[in-house]
C-alpha cells in the first residue's frame, strides 16, 4: 500500500456485538417481544388464581415502567433534559398504574365486581398505561399498549378461545424471535 492511499476503515464491532448480543436497534423490538408475553401470562395466571394475578400484575408494573423508561432514555437525553425528571415522571405514571390494579382487585374483594374478570381489567389497565408512557417515550411502547389493548377485546369476545389464542400468540413471538435472531447474526458476520 502506497503512504497516499489511505487503509479502508474497518466496522467497529462493539462488544456486545461480538458476544452475539442483540444490536442496538433490535433491543426494543426484544423489550416489545417480552412485554406481549408477561402480559398474555399474566392474564392466564389471573384466570387461574385471582389472588396470584394481583401479585403478578403488581410485580408487572415495575418491569413495564423500566421498559418504558429504557426506550425513553435517548430521548430525554437529546432534549438535554434531566434523569430526575425522567425518572420522576416514569415512577408517577407507573404508580398510578399500581392504584389502578389496587382498586380493581379492591372491588372483587367488595363483591362488586367477578374475580374471573379482574385480569381482564387489569390487562385493560395496563394497555392504557402503557400506550401512554408509549406516547411520552417510544412508539413501540405505544405498540405494546395497541397490542395489549387487541388482547384484551379478543379476550372479551372468545374467551372461550383463549388458550388458542395464547398458543398461537407464543407461535407467532417465537417466529418473530427468530427472525430477528436472524437477521442479527446476518448483520454481525
Amino acid at each position: 500500500m502506497k503512504e497516499s492511499e489511505a487503509p479502508e476503515p474497518t466496522p467497529a464491532v462493539t462488544g456486545s456485538a461480538r458476544h452475539g448480543a442483540a444490536p442496538a436497534g433490535h433491543r426494543i423490538e426484544h423489550l416489545v417481544v417480552g412485554l406481549v408475553s408477561l402480559a398474555a401470562l399474566g392474564v392466564g395466571v389471573t384466570n387461574y388464581s385471582p389472588l396470584w394475578g394481583f401479585w403478578y400484575w403488581a410485580a408487572m408494573i415495575p418491569i413495564f415502567g423500566f421498559a418504558a423508561g429504557y426506550s425513553s432514555w435517548a430521548r430525554v437525553r437529546a432534549r438535554g433534559e434531566t434523569v430526575t425528571g425522567l425518572l420522576r415522571r416514569q415512577t408517577l405514571h407507573w404508580l398510578g398504574l399500581l392504584a389502578a390494579v389496587a382498586l380493581v382487585y379492591l372491588l372483587t374483594q367488595t363483591g362488586r365486581m367477578a374475580s374471573q374478570d379482574a385480569g381482564l381489567v387489569a390487562l385493560l389497565c395496563l394497555a392504557l398505561t402503557t400506550f401512554l408512557a408509549g406516547i411520552h417515550a417510544d412508539w413501540r411502547i405505544s405498540l405494546v399498549g395497541g397490542m395489549l389493548g387487541g388482547v384484551v377485546l379478543a379476550l372479551a369476545v372468545v374467551e372461550q378461545f383463549l388458550w388458542v389464542v395464547l398458543f398461537l400468540a407464543a407461535i407467532a413471538l417465537l417466529q418473530l424471535g427468530w427472525g430477528w435472531r436472524r437477521s442479527a447474526r446476518g448483520k454481525v458476520q
